[in-house]
């Protein structure tokens, strides 16, 4: 195998930089989606634990 010339190292780091900014941005969609998910599950518990203590 040939050394790699620095066009080869510039292009490895950009699709590297790329993969990267791809695996970001997926977690951050993750992480978002599962924080608007617990806010939303928090807010139904919450309501449910109202009713139940208003039949009390």
């Amino acid at each position: 195998m040939a050394d790699p010339t620095t066009g080869d190292l510039i292009k490895a780091k950009t699709i590297a930089s790329d993969e990267v900014n791809a695996a970001v941005d997926v977690f951050v969609q993750i992480a978002t989606v599962s924080t608007a998910w617990a806010q939303q599950n928090l807010k139904i518990m919450e309501k449910a634990h109202v009713r139940r203590m208003q039949t009390f």
